[in-house]
């Protein structure tokens, strides 16, 4: 048999090879979870408006201001912003 036409039959069986595995991984070990990413657990959202509401009191506290004149700051953190393009 000729040198070349055996890499030829390397390269082939190795790439069968390759599919093969990725087909049976992919079937046997799928992701089952939702691809919408997290309802119930952790709010990265949530988070961060509390991280900035935070940082705003630090701020007003900072600079004389005390929890009376936060409410407003706390309306603008709780509300919601989607419809702003």
């Amino acid at each position: 048999m000729n040198a070349q036409v055996v890499v030829v039959c390397v390269i082939v069986g190795a790439g069968a090879a390759v599919l093969i595995g990725y087909a049976t991984t992919r079937y046997f070990f799928s992701n089952t979870s939702s691809s919408d990413g997290p309802t119930d657990e952790f709010n990265q959202a949530a988070y961060m408006r509390e991280v900035r509401l935070r940082n705003v009191e630090q701020i007003g506290a900072m600079n004389g201001y005390g929890h009376r004149h936060m409410a407003r700051a706390r309306a603008d953190a709780y509300s919601d912003h989607t419809s702003m393009a």
